[in-house]
């Protein structure tokens, strides 16, 4: 008869929260889920995703909108804001970054404010958690995960956000 270890509530929690957006250096340079390959289960190659980098990462957070925050996650029960960067950049652009937010903090190279460009990485160092993390569109505005709101869309000029701004990082070519 085959065993099945018990492992406890607490255990599990500290995992999840070990991975989240303020979390430390995190295990791995890629999503925890099953992904397929370009060229998909039928072995055809896929056509190329079309469309500005704008766009695609538009796409994404279109059909993630509204997605709950949870801590740890990276899916359709929730994210949190290191795990949904990761995710649309690697589903997009099939670039892997790293999973938490303090890894992340210095991938790429930094560019200024001034020079934002569609899919860059925009952190801030709000009062209520030690980093944040979102991903570009234009006019101002970014993609990140709330805690109260899930996936949205907000903006750099917003009082909150300005205030807390710390700095961008490329990790997306030309």
């Amino acid at each position: 008869m085959l065993g099945v270890a018990f492992v406890p509530a607490a255990v599990i929690s500290m995992a999840l929260v070990v991975g989240g957006c303020s979390a430390g250096v995190g295990a791995g340079g890629g999503p925890s889920r099953t992904t397929t390959s370009a060229a998909g289960s039928s072995g055809k190659s896929l056509p190329a995703r079309s469309g500005t980098t704008e766009q695609r990462v538009r796409s994404q957070v279109t059909r993630w909108l509204g997605t709950p925050h949870r801590m740890g996650g990276q899916g359709a029960k929730g994210f949190d804001c290191s795990g949904f960067v990761q995710m649309v950049i690697y589903d997009e652009f099939s670039v892997r970054i790293p999973r938490t937010t303090d890894s992340q903090w210095g991938v790429g190279r930094e560019v200024a404010r001034a020079a934002l460009r569609a899919g860059d990485l925009v952190f801030f160092e709000p009062d209520s958690y030690p980093r944040h993390v979102g991903i570009y569109l234009s006019a101002g505005e970014f993609a990140h995960v709330s805690t109260k709101k899930g996936v949205m869309v907000s903006r750099l000029d917003d009082p909150y956000w300005a205030r807390h701004y710390s700095h961008v990082r490329r990790v997306l070519a030309p």
